[in-house]
């Protein structure tokens, strides 16, 4: 399987994964029903990677990291999901980080929760980093305080072409604007734009702002605009352009904000009189 994807099939190492313990051992195991069968009906049958909820207090997370990723080319991420419990009521909450060159986790890219699923899910990552920049993918596990149940990921595989569903951004070009001017960043992606895609501007630091202005150019091209208002100094950042739409979500590039200084001219005009103190 190409680098960053896994079946589970074998031991999640071997495909350069890690784990990161949460709050009182809240993590993710790696199960195999075909090895070792789960006697509850609320697991799935299969090898996956899975958190159990079960006796947690809400707001306990639990991380799943991919190994980091160099990519050439437009490409596509896609995995599967599964949320199940006895009650049928939903076991927490699933996001997804892209962090970049070693940066901040910053906010979700991707995420769902409030839901118990029918069967496998299948989502996709449009991320359109690439070399010499790397990133990774992490999953986080997020508990719900008497909400016992289950949450899985499985099949997760590296594409060397576009998502399906997810759009893919353009290269997001840097932004270079004077204090106190209005930086506007423009967000063009490719693929089909539908009025219940949510677009916003994520900075380095993963402070979200909703993109304002959508323009359809053609059937596979859209494009979206976000200004950030009144800019200082505090405003100088990277940002980039996320969507998400119903098949997963899309990433752009990092772009700069360079604000530069305003230079005041001030004028002084001195006016002499020909005479004395008396004129």
């Amino acid at each position: 399987m190409t680098k960053g994807g896994c079946s589970f099939e074998e031991h999640y190492s071997n495909c350069g994964y890690s784990v990161a313990l949460g709050t009182s051992g809240f993590t993710w195991e790696q199960i195999n029903t075909w090895e070792k069968p789960m006697l509850d009906p609320a697991v799935p049958t299969g090898s996956f990677m899975m958190v159990n909820s079960s006796g947690r207090a809400s707001g306990q997370k639990a991380h799943l990291l991919l190994p980091t990723l160099k990519e050439n080319d437009t490409h596509c991420i896609d995995f599967h999901y599964y949320f199940s419990s006895r009650d049928r009521s939903s076991p927490g909450a699933l996001n997804v980080y892209v962090k970049v060159n070693g940066g901040p986790q910053g906010n979700p890219v991707w995420n769902v929760s409030g839901v118990v699923t029918e069967g496998w899910v299948k989502a996709e990552l449009a991320i359109s980093t690439f070399w010499p920049h790397f990133y990774q993918v992490i999953f986080e596990s997020v508990s719900l305080k008497g909400h016992p149940g289950y949450i899985a990921v499985d099949e997760v595989r590296v594409l060397a072409h576009p998502c399906r569903k997810a759009p893919h951004f353009l290269r997001l070009q840097n932004v270079e604007v004077n204090v106190g001017q209005n930086a506007t960043f423009q967000c063009i992606a490719g693929g089909k734009w539908s009025q219940h895609d949510k677009l916003w501007l994520q900075q380095w630091n993963g402070r979200d702002t909703a993109l304002m202005v959508t323009r359809v150019v053609n059937h596979r091209r859209f494009s979206a605009t976000v200004s950030v208002a009144d800019t200082t100094q505090r405003s100088v950042s990277k940002y980039r352009c996320v969507i998400r739409s119903d098949g997963g979500s899309g990433v752009s590039n990092y772009a700069e904000l360079i604000v530069k200084g305003c230079i005041i001219h001030v004028e002084v005009k001195v006016s002499m009189s020909s005479g004395g103190p008396d004129g």
